[in-house]
């Protein structure tokens, strides 16, 4: 008797992630290439392509018609068009461009390769990124390109928590972009921004100076964890995506030192990739933690829960959770 084949499974997931770098190279190409900007601009045939990029015909023919397969193209009667996603997100000119972010991953491309290490030692193959010798330069050469990513939640929280918040602390404020949607709402709103010192010369100042709201910052500048921060300052302390880089203990820290800065009362905003509780269902903030493995001496994702122990344990109150446009919600706890 034969063997059933029945019920033996398609490979097609398995298939799907032994080539599922080959997306990624190829939006990669497509943005080195600014192929999205040109089709913007109206170049929409293979020759007009080539004539704005340079590149060959039977390359942009083939990268092209994979974009179209990965849906950011679309392709009518022979010529190229945007979908609405790469139309907002991977023209330069667009207000929300990603291109920065996708270019960043050719920077941590190689560290990648040694996954299978960080695995078996428990802790990046190289030098991890926030490493106390490190002066900023990794993060200044990309933080800016997140400023249009989490922009739209950061107006979210703004919009419903600036009334009555004068003092502002931005830990690894990065672009600013937290902090910046309650300074632009609120003159009389002052903002004390950390970071190091790259960072802030290289992209926070630029940023609040860019915006108008430059004499409302101050600075802080060197590793968060070794800064002062003072004591009853604040109404508000910000996270913005910071705990994932620090692990259980020196978060636990962190977050006594912000409940320290804060006035009685005052309020905390985390914003984290938060994965589901059993850690096996949310792919994007679990694949995150992989993340962290590669490039963090103890960093990983908390749950939900995980952070309401650990905000409670450092002082704070119940835990309200805040619905924002993002893949991420915010936390929003209170001094007692």
């Amino acid at each position: 008797m034969k063997p059933s084949t029945k019920n033996i499974p398609k490979p097609d997931k398995v298939m799907r992630y032994v080539f599922g770098h080959i997306p990624t190279r190829a939006v990669i190409a497509a943005v080195e290439l600014d192929l999205f900007t040109h089709i913007h601009e109206g170049a929409h045939t293979l020759e007009e392509l080539a004539d704005r990029s340079g590149a060959s015909q039977r390359g942009l023919a083939l990268l092209a018609d994979a974009l179209c397969g990965l849906e950011l193209l679309d392709k009518r009667s022979g010529t190229y068009h945007l979908s609405p996603e790469a139309e907002t997100y991977l023209v330069r000119t667009a207000r929300a461009y990603l291109g920065g972010l996708v270019l960043h991953s050719t920077l941590v491309w190689e560290r990648w390769m040694r996954l299978r290490e960080a695995v078996e030692q428990g802790r990046p193959a190289d030098p991890g990124v926030e490493s106390d010798d490190d002066d900023g330069d990794f993060f200044a050469r990309w933080v800016d390109s997140l400023y249009n990513l989490n922009h739209p939640a950061a107006e979210a929280a703004a919009e419903r928590l600036s009334p009555g918040v004068e003092r502002v602390l931005d830990i690894g404020a990065g672009s600013g972009v937290w902090s910046l949607s309650f300074a632009r709402r609120n003159t009389c709103c002052q903002v004390v921004a950390v970071d190091r010192q790259a960072v802030i010369e290289r992209v926070t100042r630029p940023f609040a100076e860019k915006l108008g709201v430059g004499p409302q910052y101050s600075y802080r500048a060197g590793n968060f964890r070794n800064v002062e921060l003072g004591s009853g300052e604040f109404d508000l302390a910000i996270l913005g995506h910071i705990l994932h880089s620090e692990g259980q203990q020196k978060s636990q820290t962190l977050l006594r030192k912000l409940h320290q800065a804060l006035r009685p009362g005052g309020r905390l905003l985390v914003a984290e990739f938060i994965p589901d509780e059993e850690r096996s269902t949310d792919t994007m903030a679990l694949l995150f933690g992989l993340n962290m493995l590669l490039n963090t001496e103890e960093g990983t994702v908390f749950t939900r829960s995980e952070l309401e122990r650990m905000t409670s344990q450092a002082g704070f109150g119940p835990a309200e959770w805040l619905d924002v446009p993002a893949a991420y919600p915010l936390m929003l706890v209170h001094r007692r």
